[in-house]
C-alpha cells in the first residue's frame, strides 16, 4: 500500500534496523556469568539507582518572585482530560497498573468525565494513589557490549492515568509561569517553537554584531550529567513555593514525589523494589522544572 507519510516510512525502516537482541549476559564482581533474568534485573536496577543522591540538608536562598496571585490548585474537566489523553503517545506497553494506552484511547469519550471527577478529588486532598509512585523499568542497550550494565539506559513505565493527570498539571503550571513572566526570555529548551536551532540563531546574531563592533562574544554550553536524576525533592519544592506554587497543588506534588520506587523488568522477571530519594526524570511535568533552573 502506497503512503505519502514520510514519518511512517522512517519509523518502518528504523523498526527493522533496531537492535532487538534484548539484555545480554552480565558478569558479577567475581567474574561469573549472570544469565538468570531475576539476577540480571537486580544488577540493572542497582545500576539505575546509583544516580540517586540524598539531600544534603542545605537550604539555598531562593529569591521569592512575589507574584500577585498564586497557583494553588488545578481544576479538571472533561475537555482538558480528553485533550491530555489524545496527546499521549500510543504504545503497546502497560505500566504498573496493567492498563494500556491503546485501550484508554478507545474509551476516551466515555471515561473522560469520570476521570475528571477522580482527578479533582485527588487534587482537593493533595494526595495520589501509592501505585502512581511506582515505575517499571525496561532496560535498553545504548551502544557497546551488551554484557556491561553501564551500556544500558532505563525506559520507565508509569501508570497511564497518572500520565494524564500530570499532563493537565503541566499545562496549567506552564501557562501560569508564562502569564507571570517567570520564564527567562533566553530559555530555548523545552519550549514550543524554540530549540537548539533558535538558540544558535540568537547566538549567531550576537556574533555578527560583535564582529561589526570589533568586540568578542564568549559562549559556554554546559551539559550536566544525569541532571534530572539528581534533582533534590526538598529543594525543588522550596523553589516551586518561591515561584507561587502553593496550596493543594504543592501538597499534591510533594506527595507525588515522596517514596517513589522502581523495579527493573527483564523478560518476565522483576528486580527487587528500589526507592529513589532524588530525581524527576520519569515525571511528565519535569518540563516545568527546566524553566525554573535559571
Amino acid at each position: 500500500m502506497c503512503s505519502k507519510n514520510l514519518g511512517r516510512f522512517y519509523k518502518f525502516v528504523n523498526a527493522r534496523l533496531a537492535n532487538k537482541q534484548g539484555v545480554g549476559t552480565f558478569k558479577n564482581r567475581g567474574g561469573q556469568a549472570v544469565t538468570n533474568d531475576t539476577d540480571r534485573a537486580n544488577l540493572l536496577n542497582k545500576y539505575f539507582c546509583l544516580v540517586s543522591v540524598p539531600d544534603n540538608g542545605i537550604v539555598p536562598n531562593f529569591s521569592d518572585k512575589s507574584v500577585s496571585s498564586k497557583l494553588d490548585s488545578v481544576v479538571f474537566n472533561r475537555n482538558v482530560v480528553m485533550k491530555a489523553i489524545k496527546k499521549l503517545k500510543s504504545n503497546l506497553s502497560a505500566g504498573p497498573d496493567g492498563y494500556f494506552l491503546v485501550f484508554i484511547l478507545k474509551l476516551v469519550n466515555t471515561i473522560s468525565e469520570s476521570l475528571a471527577l477522580i482527578y479533582n478529588a485527588f487534587m482537593s486532598v493533595g494526595q495520589v494513589p501509592d501505585m502512581w509512585r511506582r515505575a517499571i523499568v525496561t532496560p535498553v542497550c545504548k551502544s557497546g557490549a551488551a554484557y556491561d550494565v553501564f551500556n544500558y539506559r532505563p525506559i520507565s513505565l508509569i501508570c497511564v492515568f497518572c500520565k494524564v493527570m500530570e499532563r493537565v498539571i503541566v499545562s496549567e503550571m506552564f501557562d501560569y509561569l508564562q502569564q507571570k513572566s517567570l520564564i527567562n526570555k533566553h530559555q530555548h529548551g523545552f519550549l514550543s517553537r524554540r530549540s537548539a536551532t533558535t538558540n544558535l540563531l540568537e547566538t549567531f546574531d550576537d556574533w555578527s554584531l560583535a564582529i561589526n563592533d570589533r568586540a568578542f562574544v564568549i559562549t559556554a554550553y554546559i551539559d550536566f550529567s544525569k541532571a534530572f536524576d539528581v534533582v533534590s525533592h526538598n529543594k525543588l519544592l522550596q523553589k516551586l513555593a518561591a515561584y507561587g506554587i502553593a496550596g493543594n497543588l504543592l501538597s499534591w506534588i510533594k506527595n507525588f514525589l515522596c517514596s517513589r520506587s522502581q523495579m527493573t523488568r527483564v523478560g518476565h522477571s522483576y528486580s527487587n523494589v528500589a526507592y529513589l530519594c532524588s530525581g524527576v526524570k520519569k515525571l511528565h511535568w519535569t518540563v516545568v522544572i527546566c524553566h525554573l533552573c535559571e
